[in-house]
């Protein structure tokens, strides 16, 4: 699984500047409430898809990027040392173990993205994700839909474990030595519910697209499209993420600490 995630360049692949796009919409206004000098954290940050914009966005910010795999963070310092960005820092740690070592109410914002779909102790990191956060501070998380694996897995011709994606919420797939997550909107205005973070909004992320061998690459892939089309189907997912909340690749949720 490291050796996908660090091969998977999240900056450098075109098809993720589409979806970063859809991210960015979210994130920006969140951005512009919080003070100059916030410190941000990006836990499972990978090559700094999200990291280095965010950084780059507010010079003054601190902000922390934390992930396992020390190939994805070497590309991430070098994408940061191209762009000139200075105000970031990489760390190699488990999630929860990072997290854990923070002060109290220590982070303005913590982004939260694209990771717990195979971390086997996301509810930790949840957890302590909650501690860490200022009162009135933001949690900026995408978490896989059960849609997109329920897709992922008849497209594999693997329908006993589509069967599974159906009644579970966590199991492995496949031939892969890890086990998967994933969730409906309804389990996550619970599992927030439960940890007392206030939902802001909750939104789809690639209803209508997939990247390379997704499902929904099928019906379009971004990188593929003109940059006339690629630009309508954005304005397409951005206007249809709340209405389909549950049906895209990832549930972007924005929530905060009470």
């Amino acid at each position: 699984m490291d050796s996908f995630m660090a091969s998977w360049d999240m900056v450098a692949e075109p098809d993720e500047h589409f979806y970063l796009a859809q991210y960015w919409h979210r994130l920006e206004p969140v951005l512009r409430r919080l003070p100059d000098d916030a410190r941000i954290l990006d836990v499972g940050c990978g090559q700094g898809r999200l990291t280095l914009p965010v950084a780059d966005s507010l010079p003054r910010a601190t902000v922390v990027g934390v992930d396992v795999s020390q190939r994805a963070l070497a590309a991430a310092r070098q994408h940061a040392a191209v762009r000139r960005i200075e105000n970031v820092e990489f760390r190699t740690a488990d999630g929860v173990a990072f997290l854990s070592k923070e002060p109290d109410s220590s982070a303005g914002l913590v982004l939260f993205v694209e990771v717990t779909q195979w971390m086997e102790h996301y509810r930790e990191a949840l957890a302590e994700i909650v501690r860490v956060l200022e009162p009135g501070g933001s949690l900026f998380a995408a978490l896989r839909s059960q849609h997109y694996q329920l897709l992922k897995e008849v497209q594999e011709g693997r329908l006993d474990e589509a069967r599974t994606v159906r009644d579970a919420r966590s199991s492995q797939l496949g031939d892969l030595a890890v086990r998967f997550n994933w969730h409906t909107v309804e389990d996550l205005r619970a599992l927030f519910g439960e940890l007392r973070l206030e939902i802001e909004g909750l939104y789809a992320i690639g209803i209508l697209s997939g990247t390379h061998a997704d499902p929904l690459s099928t019906i379009a892939q971004p990188s593929r499209l003109s940059g006339r089309a690629r630009a309508q189907l954005l304005d397409l997912e951005i206007s249809l993420a709340e209405q389909y909340a549950g049906c895209g690749r990832y549930i972007g949720v924005l929530a905060t600490k009470k």
